[in-house]
């Protein structure tokens, strides 16, 4: 067995003894110690102890659900392992998560929360639990319950995941802040940075602060039709990245998913394609680049025009499509325009053209011709009954700005409303103001949430803008 070992160069690691206020150092004994921050998982640290003869482990300064701080963020021991091998030192590793989520993970019991949204009950278990938050509301109000069963035991960690999931949001937590949230919403108001992955003349800078050492860009059609990025970025800056936090990628080719700027050269091209953070990782006490992973987002109903189909090398809305294009925008297009299935195969044909015309005429997309009734033959007039004119419109079939003004926007959707309805929780209960909704404070000796003065209400929209009025459905 070896006697000895080099040992790493950390900030403060420190476990609290058990039944006391105390705290142990022991930096001076780790070997290996890895931060990983993730929009799958809690944030964790990973490290390995040299152990002479287990003697810190047999003293239980390992005990599983044991504090543990590292540069001032909480975490709680998840899970041990000791190990001992012929030439090398006796080691312990040890693997730590968000003290707040072990604690989440833990907190169960048959419960049921009446009358309280997903978006509150994520606020209010964040007080509880000690957390930050970034939280986007959700307006439908349900009952909540935490299972307990013969078959599922959940925790209120569960709940929360399983909330996400029927609202098609993400849930995670980071350094001690509470996501719950969509991607899109997510991406949308978090920092963006970007890194060129250009070649020779066109590359990065050694001093670049998004230098990549290395990196790894894919697209997989059989998988999903975005793309993935691996890259390795300099220390400094990159360990302030999140999950959440956008890449866009300059010099990328399709990658990049530029669009021609000013002067329609390439260096004033625009990048249209962000890739949001999931993971970023790092080993403490070396030199080594922070390793992040990144991909564009999965996309929902909310977002697209189906699901089936992710945003591919083109992204949608990003050209004019006109007779004879392909692509995978122009099966979305397809999708959009409800073109029956067997006809959604990415080609711009006549009948893609016809189902085109028909769609512009339907939303006055034309030049608009006006004939008045008098004008027609006489013997045809019957068949407009009282109308005194018509209009009809020229259309050209091509897919431009003022066709994509319509494709794009934003249907009335719940995920759309909760962008609308993004303010504290005081002027969200007034806009429901002579509406049914509750919102207020939870406690679990108690079935039902007691509601904010003033909050109820059941109301026509009336006192609304007008811009907002069709969110209400």
């Amino acid at each position: 067995m070896a006697d000895s070992i080099s040992v790493l160069q950390l900030g403060d690691l420190k476990v609290a003894e058990v039944g006391t206020e105390r705290t142990a150092e022991i930096s001076e004994s780790v070997t290996e110690l890895n931060v990983q921050l993730s929009s799958r998982q809690p944030s964790s640290i990973i490290f390995k102890v040299y152990d002479p003869d287990f003697k810190m482990f047999n003293a239980n300064y390992f005990q599983v659900r044991r504090e543990v701080s590292y540069l001032g963020y909480k975490y709680e021991i998840a899970s041990v392992t000791i190990s001992r091998m012929p030439g090398t030192p006796d080691a312990v590793h040890v693997r730590c998560g968000s003290r707040a989520v072990q604690k989440l993970a833990r907190d169960k019991g048959a419960f049921t929360w009446n009358g309280i949204t997903a978006a509150e009950f994520a606020r209010q278990k964040a007080d509880e639990f000690g957390m930050q938050m970034f939280i986007q509301q959700s307006i439908q109000v349900d009952s909540i319950t935490r299972i307990q069963s013969d078959e599922r035991d959940e925790s209120t960690w569960d709940v929360l995941q399983r909330l996400a999931a029927d609202l098609e949001y993400v849930c995670f937590e980071a350094y001690n802040v509470l996501y719950f949230t969509s991607e899109d919403y997510l991406l949308e108001r978090q920092p963006h940075i970007s890194v060129n992955i250009g070649s020779g003349e066109d590359g990065a800078d050694p001093e670049d602060p998004w230098y990549p050492y290395a990196f790894t860009v894919q697209t997989n059609d059989d998988d999903w039709a975005g793309s993935s990025l691996t890259v390795k970025l300099p220390r400094v800056n990159a360990q302030g990245l999140r999950p959440g936090m956008g890449i866009q990628l300059l010099r990328g080719g399709a990658f990049t998913g530029t669009t021609p700027g000013a002067g329609g050269t390439f260096e004033a091209r625009v990048p249209t394609r962000t890739h949001m953070v999931t993971d970023v990782k790092w080993p403490e006490g070396t030199n080594e680049p922070v390793s992040v992973n990144a991909r564009t987002l999965k996309e929902t109903g909310d977002t697209v025009a189906d699901t089936s189909v992710g945003r591919g090398v083109i992204p949608f809305g990003s050209r004019n499509l006109q007779e004879g294009d392909t692509g995978s925008d122009v099966q979305r297009l397809q999708m959009a325009l409800g073109m029956p299935e067997n006809l959604q195969d990415g080609v711009f044909g006549k009948r893609t053209l016809s189902a085109v015309k028909a769609w512009q005429r339907e939303n006055k997309l034309g030049t608009a011709t006006t004939t008045q009734i008098s004008e027609v033959d006489a013997a045809d007039r019957s068949f407009f009954g009282e109308l005194s004119q018509i209009t009809t419109y020229d259309v050209d079939g091509i897919i431009d700005a003022d066709d994509w003004g319509i494709l794009l926007a934003a249907e009335p959707t719940v995920r759309r409303y909760t962008e609308w309805a993004n303010v504290d929780m005081s002027a969200y209960a007034a806009a429901f103001t002579n509406s049914s909704t509750k919102t207020g404070s939870v406690s679990e000796t108690e079935d039902t949430i007691s509601p904010v003065a003033g909050d109820e209400v059941g109301n026509t929209g009336s006192d609304l803008d007008p811009a907002d009025r069709k969110y209400f459905f």
